[in-house]
């Protein structure tokens, strides 16, 4: 930047040019919110860039309330609740003005209409395991045991190919010789 050049709220530049924005300059948003749908669980964030003379500051708000700690250009939210739907804005100011914007976030309920059911299985027999949910977004399901990942195991139904007992979860009064179950596997 050329010395003497003051007030810049942006710059640009090329192999043939350059260029320099100066002046004061009242906050212009430069990316606008969306709305956003996610089941309950699901990760969200909100992001605005802005052009405007410094210094200036981003507020979030949930409601017209003022979220705590949320001013920086992102808010992200994590493990979303039902109670955080609702609409969202940005407010960004410097000394010249103040410009908003909002967006509405929709959490929806995942609701399981059928658990994975236990089942007896005999070694090399090939059992499966479902789940049925209530949804109306495309679902990603990832199958667990006993709260471990089953690598590769994204399919519904779970189908268990040539079942070993080191697949097998034992039952609460099990001994040496009780009869083993199929993995507890639970979808996320």
């Amino acid at each position: 930047m050329p010395a003497g050049l003051s007030n810049v709220v942006a710059v640009a530049g090329g192999a043939n040019y350059s260029l320099a924005l100066s002046g004061n300059l009242a906050p212009f948003l430069n990316s606008r919110l969306f709305a956003q749908t996610v089941f309950a669980g699901a990760t969200v964030t909100f992001g605005t860039s802005v052009t405007a003379s410094r210094p200036y500051f981003f507020q979030w708000q949930m409601s017209g309330t003022n979220l705590p700690m949320s001013t920086n250009n992102l808010l992200i939210l994590t493990n979303v609740t039902m109670s955080q739907a609702g609409s969202y804005s940005v407010v960004v100011s410097n000394s010249l003005g103040t410009v908003t914007n909002s967006a509405l976030l929709t959490v929806i309920p995942l609701v399981i209409d059928t658990q994975p059911q236990s089942q007896t299985a005999f070694a090399g027999s090939t059992p499966s395991l479902s789940v049925s949910c209530q949804n109306i977004l495309p679902l990603t399901c990832q199958w667990r045991k006993q709260g471990a990942i089953i690598p590769g195991a994204t399919n519904n139904p779970l189908v268990l190919t040539n079942v070993t007992m080191s697949q097998a979860v034992a039952t609460p009064s099990s001994s040496a010789t009780a009869r083993a179950r199929s993995p507890a596997a639970t979808p996320c």
